[in-house]
């Protein structure tokens, strides 16, 4: 029979210096204006849409997060993201007002001194028409950026696949690795959301501990990015009242998960 030789005199205990970290991330945006988006997105449905795995090996040469995006939980993120479906609601110049008329209040102000000049425009629906044009684009390339990490159809570079087929991104820092953004603001400014991933945000019901999890996105938080719009280079040259460089007017638009 075996005995268990116990040496009290071996006992010892010691207190770590180094805490385990989290990432430090606090972004933000400076623009001209902002816009609010029109439609709005569950929550459930970015947190299907966005989520994680973390790794069963945590050796320092094997240890990182699988992240996550599953667009087809998503299908009208082209025309919930699109900038023209929103309403300028921070520093505008008339309530109500679209990114397209709103810019065009800014040109007139900046080649006539006031935005009330706006209807001194001959062409004001063409310019609106554009700029509704571009916002499309906008969106189609955002949503073409999130297909391109998409679980099933990525095909940025340096996407990884595992065991199951499933396409992920590993601990790729560029601002590319969109699950790993929101990941990041997360654990940053609400780490409290983490306390019980298993319980409360397990992705595949949380009978099994399998290491995926959903983004913990509520009612209440904001997806927000910036857009840029500039007048025509010649623009100055054809209505020669204002500066010789005019300014592009920028927004900050905001994405609502209720």
């Amino acid at each position: 029979m075996s005995v268990n030789i116990v040496l009290t005199a071996f006992e010892s205990s010691f207190t770590l210096s180094t805490s385990g970290a989290i990432p430090a991330v606090a972004p933000a945006l400076t623009s001209d204006a902002t816009i609010h988006l029109t439609f709005s997105v569950p929550a459930t449905t970015l947190q299907n849409t966005f989520f994680y795995r973390t790794d069963q090996q945590i050796t320092s040469d094997a240890s990182f997060v699988y992240y996550y995006v599953d667009m087809s939980k998503w299908p009208d993120a082209s025309t919930t993201l699109n900038p023209q479906n929103g309403t300028v609601v921070a520093n505008s110049y008339a309530a109500n007002d679209n990114i397209g008329k709103d810019f065009l209040r800014d040109l007139a102000k900046q080649l006539f001194g006031t935005p009330l000049a706006a209807d001194l425009f001959t062409n004001e629906n063409e310019v609106v028409a554009e700029i509704s044009l571009y916002c499309s684009l906008v969106a189609g390339e955002i949503v073409a950026l999130l297909k391109s990490i998409d679980i099933k159809d990525g095909s940025f570079a340096g996407i990884s696949i595992d065991s199951s087929g499933n396409k992920y991104m590993a601990d790729n820092t560029s601002a590319q690795n969109i699950s790993r953004e929101v990941f990041n603001v997360l654990i940053s400014n609400s780490p409290t959301r983490f306390d019980n991933i298993k319980t409360e945000w397990s992705y595949n019901g949380g009978v099994v501990d399998d290491g995926f999890y959903k983004m913990p996105i509520i009612p209440g938080d904001l997806i927000s990015f910036k857009i840029t719009v500039s007048p025509a280079p010649n623009q100055s040259s054809i209505i020669p009242t204002g500066p010789a460089s005019l300014l592009p007017r920028s927004y900050t638009v905001i994405l609502h998960a209720i």
